[in-house]
């Protein structure tokens, strides 16, 4: 066991490709030249063993950015994982002897072909890929499918024992420096992902990335340290660096000005929910800090406050959505199993649907003179008809 070694979050600038060789061409080859140069004074204080990329560094988000079709994304874009990109990095993890974090845009075949999910994956030193995490939440404007989304086909494949279920939709990577889980972007703006991982055995929590304005005003460092201070876990989260949104557009590179969505601000926090290292700014970057496995260990073992897992009475906290699932629940399941991911448009009707029943359950008292929102038929009728399957 490696007691203290350098944990890194790397931030580069985002190309958006057009098309699948772009990713390699631009994102991958610039993160590598990257990771190279965040040796040079990172190791100057310890051993860097943990290298971590923030979300859209490979393969940028051009589902977002162009609305595009999600079949025609997933075969002509995006990757597989493992595949080329990661045969690629984990080369890098060889020669230098790192753990790398990473997202990915990517297929996967095996749950769904013919779609792409929103994926977190480590590489190991060997370059082996050894954990697949998929996206459990989405922002509105994203188009890949979460968990909940094919709900039936997780039962299907991992049963419903919970335990299994849990292990399956919030893995965890026991390795020689640490056990790791990993967060994207939306999903770590839910306590229940971090705490879902710290259940798993995590110890350090991979959580990126988060755009403006939820930066700026503070809120994705509340909520990493949160997520560090409630589960007594290192999270260590990287944000993205510049986008090239449009880069098809560029006559000369006079005309390359990338926009910076996130601000950065990549942070390291600790077990007890201080940020140990932070990095401001709008170019490629990167933030470095010491790991210390085994004084977390110890912290958690001997501390009597504030441990918090320890102290969880998880009868009365389960009884909270168990009464809830048992009036209907709040986001509906298996919205594609047999249809493709929402359109924006739609998307945004689905929230407006759920605002009104959460108004119908009494869990949301309006303002005065508030009328339940119009939403769509095709809307209702796409939760009416996932809510049959599991009839």
């Amino acid at each position: 066991m490696i007691k203290q070694y350098a944990a890194v979050c790397v931030s580069t600038t985002v190309w958006t490709p057009q098309k699948r060789e772009d990713i390699m061409r631009y994102n991958v080859r610039r993160i590598a030249r990257q990771i190279r140069a965040a040796f040079w004074a990172t190791a100057l204080e310890f051993p860097v063993r943990l290298v971590t990329l923030a979300e859209l560094a490979i393969t940028g988000a051009p589902d977002e950015i162009r609305l595009l079709d999600h079949v025609q994304a997933a075969r002509e874009i995006f990757i597989d994982i493992p595949g080329e990109e990661t045969e690629y990095l984990g080369r890098l993890c060889r020669q230098h002897g790192i753990y790398l974090i990473a997202q990915a845009k990517a297929r996967d075949p095996d749950f769904m072909p013919d779609r792409f999910f929103n994926i977190a994956f480590i590489i190991d030193p060997e370059g082996k890929v050894i954990h697949k995490h998929r996206k459990t939440h989405v922002a509105l404007v994203e188009n890949p499918i979460c968990p909940t989304d094919i709900w039936d086909r997780y039962i299907e494949k991992f049963g419903t024992d919970p335990k299994r279920l849990a292990e399956a939709i919030f893995p965890v990577a026991h390795t020689e420096i640490g056990n790791i889980g990993t967060l994207v972007c939306a999903e770590g703006s839910f306590p229940e992902a971090a705490r879902a991982l710290a259940l798993n055995g995590a110890e350090i929590i991979y959580r990126a990335a988060y755009v403006e304005p939820l930066v700026g005003n503070g809120i994705f460092e509340l909520q990493n340290r949160s997520h560090a201070m409630f589960n007594n876990c290192y999270v260590v989260a990287p944000n993205t660096g510049p986008v090239h949104s449009f880069p098809e557009t560029y006559q000369d590179w006079k005309d390359a000005w990338p926009m910076d969505y996130s601000g950065n601000r990549s942070q390291i926090i600790d077990y007890r929910g201080q940020i140990i290292a932070e990095h401001i700014g709008a170019v490629d970057s990167l933030t470095a800090a010491p790991i210390n496995i085994e004084a977390l260990r110890e912290y958690r073992v001997t501390a009597l406050f504030p441990n918090w897992v320890n102290e969880m009475r998880i009868e009365q906290y389960s009884l909270i959505y168990k009464a809830v699932e048992a009036m209907g629940g709040i986001f509906p399941k298996n919205l594609c199993m047999d249809m493709l991911p929402m359109s924006k448009a739609e998307a945004i009707q689905l929230r407006r649907y759920i605002t009104n029943k959460l108004v119908e359950m009494g869990i949301y008292t309006p303002p005065t003179d508030w009328k339940p929102y119009e939403v769509a038929k095709e809307v209702v009728e796409r939760v009416k008809k996932a809510a049959a399957r599991s009839a």
